[in-house]
């Protein structure tokens, strides 16, 4: 008998699932009644977002109790679940909810429902049936986002797998939205396309409505929840902090930065400063600033630091933007310096450069220790996590406003071990340190990035949070583990290394909208997936930098280095050109000796590669020093310019062993004057000058062979050390300085009529010993 049966049974019960399912027929069924106030229930969520909705059936029955369960004709689903209220002996309240929607992909999901009443007994079955059609649509919400002043919005299409021959109808609350539903007549799928008429919007602020989407053969009606938001105008600047310095070889006091807005549109601005020692001179075009300092009006061996603000000459039209800039200005020459700690070992991704002042944050045990730039000294010791756990993760700000890290403690309690991360938050300002409590992230901060106008944080799973690392968008539906993420922040867009295939690896580019108002403060979408020409299948990409306007990627890959974007596509460009000499000690005649080398895989091992802030790339890769024993290996970085060309080079670690993975890690300075390298084998820090740069890296000369005389050519060498040297190939070639211009390499031509009329080519090899850095300039003779 079924007098009990009081409670309503869970679907995935497989007993109950056997007693529905074996229900037969009997004479005296008849006797036995059921019936239910809905037919059908539609239930409607959005895709990626927890659902909880509920919806009510009234039952009567006449029976013995009350069975719940799926028709044997429909296939039982886990996505609803079921509830009841006010059971009596014939009739009950049903609830069935949904469960776990924020799981499925958008798609029109329908099972059906029984409900059975009557008796058992022994092994007769008597039971009357009553079945609901249960469908539940997943959808992705409609978000518009626009900005104010932008007329045309672009519309939204969203496709849902459909199996019947049903028709569908979509209508629109709101006057301002437009729904067109298309259906495939294959496949049957639906395609809404919906559009946004804004012309009518005098107001910034988020707009909602709704479209109902109506099955019109079976009279089903779900809701698809609309948004539009109408955004701010943010008028910005290129750069968020300008860093400018003054020394002897070190002297960068003007600057140039490039304001634009998210709307893309001509906005009139003006931008001031309360600093005397700053000039703010706007240049013709209208969108660019140039900044210059006066030194003769800040103080010596600090660094001097003040704001410049940009507005809108229209009140309200745009939200405006602050420039911070800072001054360091000495009369001491600025030198290399080392940082040599010992027995203390530098942290994981544990070094980060202050944009704002000339300062290093290294991360060594529990501790965060602030060295100079300049001095080496070092500064303070902020301890910032618990004894015996190493704080580290480091990522700044773009304007040195704060720091975030992290430090993971371990304890162990009743032999049971447990571990807690701790992420902290460190203000520059005054050095004080605070912990981040109820952060939602999954993922490790990468960096912070600034997206029109606005800040976030991007963690290494490609979430988006804020600055107390709530996420605030995370985008499942093209999900991924990437090898390094990239920030393009001019143009909005990211780039990912993806080589979770590795049949193929490949680049994914991603454009990101950004609104203050509507539910996902930022969105990203796919638009590019590329694997470079040149580059075989299974062979990886091992790390990826491009410039802030996405024209130029650099990468490291077999055959691949430089990639070119115009929007559109890519253009593989192969390898970039490697350094065909090396600089070798020689012991047994004490001086320098230029070996030449060939660019082969056992020879040049290439691991990875950085931008500065002039986009410039640094390629860290490691040399086989020819005629040395045992062999040395030395790792050097390699500066191009902005033309991919190999301008110089530092040595940064010798070993005599070839590591897997890069020895150094490096980062710049924010004036890019300073490069700042972590010898990982050494466990030392060195705060060099960045490389000096010739003004030219191939000079030419012409002279008739009928007139022999001395030519001379003079190149400027840039920020050098005074007691540069420099090696020659030809002895047509004569190299000089004078002691009043020490950065000025003098090349004279001698004894060039002896070789007879044709072309020749030779080259010299400046060596900073100081700075351990290197070029190598091109001599071309013509002898007519």
């Amino acid at each position: 008998m079924l007098k009990n049966m009081l409670t309503i049974r869970n679907i995935l019960l497989a007993g109950l699932l056997v007693v529905i399912q074996s229900c037969g027929s009997s004479s005296d069924k008849e006797n036995y009644t059921i019936s239910a106030d809905k037919t059908s229930l539609s239930f409607s969520a959005v895709a990626q977002e927890k659902s909880t909705q509920s919806l009510k059936v009234n039952v009567e029955f006449s029976g013995d109790g009350l069975l719940l369960g799926f028709s044997p004709d429909s296939t039982p689903v886990p996505w609803i679940k079921f509830t009841t209220e006010n059971l009596t002996d014939n009739s009950a309240t049903v609830y069935i909810e949904l469960v776990d929607s924020e799981l499925y992909i958008p798609n029109l999901y329908q099972t059906k429902v029984r409900l059975s009443t009557g008796a058992i007994e022994g092994t007769d079955i008597n039971l009357v049936h009553q079945d609901i059609d249960v469908s539940m649509l997943i959808a992705q919400a409609v978000s518009f986002k626009t900005i104010a002043g932008k007329t045309n919005v672009p519309s939204k299409t969203t496709t849902l797998i459909n199996s019947t021959d049903d028709t569908w109808e979509a209508t629109a609350t709101a006057a301002w939205l437009t729904p067109v539903l298309t259906q495939d007549t294959e496949t049957k799928a639906l395609t809404l396309t919906s559009s946004a008429d804004i012309s009518s919007f005098t107001t910034l602020g988020l707009y909602q409505t709704e479209i109902t989407l109506k099955n019109t053969t079976t009279d089903e009606a779900f809701v698809i929840p609309v948004e539009l938001g109408l955004d701010n105008i943010y008028l910005y600047a290129d750069q968020p902090h300008v860093a400018l310095v003054s020394t002897p070889n070190s002297n960068v006091t003007e600057t140039i930065i490039s304001l634009s807005n998210n709307a893309e549109k001509t906005i009139d601005w003006t931008a001031t400063t309360t600093a005397d020692w700053l000039t703010l001179t706007p240049l013709a075009g209208g969108n660019t600033l140039k900044i210059s300092a006066d030194t003769s009006k800040v103080a010596e061996n600090v660094t001097s630091l003040a704001n410049i603000s940009i507005e809108s000459n229209t009140t309200n039209e745009a939200i405006s933007d602050v420039v911070s800039v800072s001054l360091f200005h000495s009369t001491t020459l600025t030198e290399k310096q080392d940082i040599a700690l010992n027995s203390d070992l530098v942290n994981a991704n544990a070094i980060a450069t202050s944009p704002s002042q000339p300062l290093v944050y290294v991360g060594v045990n529990n501790e965060i220790k602030v060295f100079n730039i300049y001095t080496g000294e070092l500064l303070n010791t902020l301890i910032a996590s618990p004894e015996g756990t190493q704080v580290a993760q480091f990522v700044m700000h773009p304007q040195g406003t704060y720091l975030l890290a992290q430090a993971t403690e371990t304890t162990t309690s009743d032999d049971e071990t447990s571990t807690v991360t701790h992420r902290y938050k460190i203000n520059l300002a005054d050095n004080t340190l605070s912990e981040i409590e109820d952060w939602t992230i999954v993922a490790t901060p990468d960096r912070i990035v600034r997206l029109s106008g606005r800040y976030f944080v991007l963690t290494s799973a490609f979430e988006f949070a804020d600055e107390n690392l709530k996420q605030l968008y995370f985008n499942a539906a093209d999900a991924f583990d990437p090898t390094k993420i990239v920030v393009s922040e001019l143009s909005n867009s990211i780039f990912a290394i993806d080589n979770s295939d590795t049949n193929l690896s490949q680049i994914k580019r991603f454009k990101v909208e950004v609104n203050d108002y509507t539910t996902e403060k930022v969105v990203t979408s796919l638009t590019h997936s590329y694997h470079p020409t040149s580059l075989p299948d299974e062979e990886p990409i091992i790390d990826l930098a491009v410039t802030n306007d996405e024209k130029n990627l650099y990468l490291v890959s077999k055959t691949s280095e430089w990639l070119s974007f115009d929007g559109t596509s890519f253009t593989d460009n192969g390898l970039l050109a490697k350094e065909e000499t090396v600089l070798r000690a020689d012991q047994a005649t004490e001086t320098i000796v230029n070996e030449e080398i060939t660019s082969s895989e056992d020879n040049i091992v290439t691991h990875s590669v950085y931008l500065n802030s002039l986009n410039q790339p640094h390629y860290i890769r490691t040399i086989k020093v020819p005629n040395t024993s045992p062999t040395l290996y030395e790792t050097r970085i390699n500066t191009y310019s902005t033309q991919q060309q190999l301008m110089a080079s530092i040595s940064a670690s010798n070993n005599i062993q070839l590591f897997n993975v890069s020895p150094v890690d490096i980062s710049f300075s924010l004036s890019a004057q300073h490069i700042i390298a972590h010898d990982k084998t050494r466990n030392n820090i060195t705060f060099n000058l960045a490389p000096f740069i010739p003004d030219t890296l191939k000079v030419a000369f012409n002279v008739p062979l009928s007139k022999p005389e001395d030519e001379q050519f003079i190149v400027n060498l840039g920020n050098i050390d005074s007691e540069w040297q420099a090696l020659i190939n030809e002895d047509w070639i004569a190299v000089s300085k004078e002691d009043e211009k020490p950065n000025e390499l003098i090349i004279t031509l001698i004894d060039y009529n002896t070789l007879g009329s044709g072309i020749y080519h030779g080259e010299i090899v400046v060596y900073d010993v100081a700075n351990l850095a290197s070029a190598t300039i091109k001599v071309v003779l013509n002898v007519e």
